[in-house]
């Protein structure tokens, strides 16, 4: 019969949005002693610390602006345009930024620079936490 696997297509759609949802809790940026991880829920990235160049917070509407975003994602991310949000400056990336682009939300990567917007809960302990880990990777490279 035409036209009976579009339930099926449409039930297996919604299931891949249930699986990816579940997988989105478990974003985070792990902290390591010479380099930092950006764990999203497909692609696990690593970045050294010698490629920062900077990290400032900054408010999430003051890099997205929400009257610039479609009315879909001003409603979708309505709850985070107050936000204050980490933003690592790096020298460059890891990777090619295609590659980045394709696993990564664009909300993830600065849209003018080589950069991530990192938006947590505690974006001081994060900020204190990354010059931390900046500062040892200095200090043990002078002490060779």
């Amino acid at each position: 019969m035409p036209g009976s696997w579009v339930p099926l297509l449409i039930s297996l759609v919604g299931l891949l949005l249930f699986l990816y949802c579940l997988l989105a809790r478990h974003a985070a940026v792990r902290l390591h002693d010479r380099h930092f991880t950006v764990q999203t829920p497909l692609y696990p990235v690593t970045f050294s610390y010698r490629r920062i160049e900077s990290i400032r917070p900054v408010t999430f509407n003051k890099i997205f602006p929400p009257e610039q975003e479609k009315g879909t994602r001003v409603r979708f991310y309505q709850s985070l345009w107050g936000k204050t949000a980490v933003v690592v400056t790096l020298k460059k990336y890891p990777m090619p930024l295609w590659w980045l682009q394709l696993w990564f939300s664009s909300y993830l990567l600065a849209p003018k620079s080589a950069g991530l917007i990192l938006l947590v809960d505690e974006w001081m302990a994060l900020t204190r936490q990354l010059e931390l880990g900046r500062e040892r990777l200095r200090e043990s490279q002078q002490r060779r």
